[in-house]
């Protein structure tokens, strides 16, 4: 499979806004520019050199037969796939999923309590989303010394968000080569975090961050009452009119609207509009 035709494990990652290493941008560059290229590091050439050690370390632990992971297809979307790292098979013939990862020293606490990075959750997840199986490991080797393993369990639920955090961004950005904006959207934070799992976690943002966060909702919701007590002030000068004149250069319409009743109640409202002289109208 060529990665330019396809969103992979590693791709996800950086859809859902939790990458480290790459973001919504390079993705979607990755899939359109045939000049595109990303450039090999040292962590990755000693992460591919170590994932043979790190993988028999794991078989040996649990004493499971290992086999090397192959090119996988969505059943029905031929642009999701990937490659796990191994499937591992234990006795009993049962199946799961193998990713292994090196890391340093500097990063263990990312791995501390049977914890793992986020971006390397949602990957394991697409892997169980491809292959159908329920469980898998993530084998990390910390600083060359520090060998531990995190099982996790298929989430089908967030598999599900991932396949539509996927499909959006490849119809809307990869196939109509439309760039993808820098910043994580809502409704992408919505889909990968839609539960809470009841702990608390220290944030690594200062007070004055929530400070101006609030300062700046404050601002917005006096901003919106300034807004809405001008445009009552219009309705109430236009009264029962539907149009109004300003200085002969705006047009505004305020204008009673009936709602068939299909799905809902039939409902009439007053749809509150302003014009510039010789443009389009825009709702207000």
């Amino acid at each position: 499979m060529e990665r330019s035709k396809y969103l992979g494990g590693s791709d996800i990652a950086a859809l859902c806004g939790v990458s480290r290493y790459k973001g919504e941008y390079e993705v979607w560059l990755s899939k359109v520019s045939e000049a595109y290229q990303r450039k090999d590091t040292n962590a990755c050439e000693w992460g591919r050199r170590l994932e043979k050690v790190v993988a028999d370390k794991f078989a040996e632990e649990h004493a499971f037969d290992l086999v090397p992971g192959r090119a996988i297809c969505h059943r029905k979307h031929a642009f999701i796939g990937g490659t796990p790292d191994f499937i591992y098979v234990e006795a009993d013939g049962s199946q799961g999923v193998l990713e292994v990862k090196t890391t340093n020293a500097y990063n263990a606490r990312d791995w501390d309590n049977g914890d793992c990075p986020d971006e390397y959750r949602l990957q394991v997840q697409w892997y169980l989303m491809l292959t159908g199986l329920t469980n898998a490991y993530l084998a990390v080797l910390i600083g060359g010394q520090d060998y531990r393993e995190v099982k996790i369990v298929a989430d089908l639920r967030l598999q599900k968000n991932l396949l539509t955090i996927a499909c959006n961004f490849w119809h809307n950005h990869v196939e109509t080569k439309t760039p993808p904006s820098c910043e994580m959207k809502a409704e992408t934070i919505a889909l990968v975090y839609d539960k809470d799992d009841g702990s608390t976690k220290q944030l690594s943002r200062p007070a004055s961050f929530i400070e101006t966060l609030k300062a700046k909702e404050a601002e917005i919701k006096r901003i919106e009452a300034e807004v809405e007590a001008m445009k009552n002030e219009i309705k109430q000068a236009l009264g029962e009119s539907t149009f109004g004149l300003i200085d002969n250069r705006f047009l505004v319409e305020w204008k009673t609207v009936n709602r068939k009743g299909y799905e809902v109640k039939p409902t009439s409202y007053r749809q509150f509009r302003i014009k510039e002289i010789g443009t389009k109208l825009v709702e207000a």
